[in-house]
């Protein structure tokens, strides 16, 4: 079963999943529930973190993926997160964080216009934001990230939660 974030808007609307709608798909847990106001319900991708990744047990790929679609209301469809499943522990090898990768996938969904090679300057801003969170966490790698931030009860939640203050910051400062 998926875990669902909602919210209530200040229109009374309840927003899941990243999607306006009027109940609850049948036989949806609810997890998290907290009426906003106006001036609340822009959010932040690190309000969804925790849930999905120590409540829900995503991996670092996933949970960055399904955070920024609710964040962001990307409007993914149910399973998307299976497409960044593998990059999760460093593609499974400590290589690459799976953080950066599910960050590097919403920010796909974000700002490339249907192909990447059909976006002027994509490459330039993915770089970009690689370089950020090389810059604020000193690696991009997942075996030196979890060697600095890992812990034994939250796992890699730090690091997680730093990526996702980084794409945010990211998508602000290159609006």
């Amino acid at each position: 079963m998926r875990i669902l974030l909602c919210t209530t808007g200040f229109d009374n609307s309840i927003t899941h999943g990243g999607a306006r709608c009027k109940a609850l798909p049948e036989g949806r847990k609810v997890v998290y529930w907290k009426k906003y106001s106006a001036m609340e319900e822009k959010r932040m991708i690190r309000d969804f973190v925790e849930t999905y990744y120590l409540e829900g047990d995503y991996n670092c790929a996933e949970t960055l993926l399904l955070a920024a679609n609710d964040a962001y209301a990307l409007g993914l469809p149910e399973g998307a997160h299976r497409l960044v499943s593998a990059f999760g522990a460093g593609m499974g090898c400590e290589r690459a964080c799976g953080a950066v990768c599910g960050a590097l996938a919403a920010l796909g969904c974000l700002r490339a216009n249907g192909r990447a090679h059909a976006t002027e300057g994509f490459k330039e801003l993915s770089a970009g934001f690689v370089n950020k969170v090389e810059a604020e966490c000193g690696s991009i790698e997942c075996s030196a990230l979890m060697e600095r931030y890992r812990k034994e009860d939250t796992r890699c939640l730090d690091t997680v939660l730093r990526i996702a203050d980084a794409l945010d910051a990211y998508l602000r400062e290159t609006e």
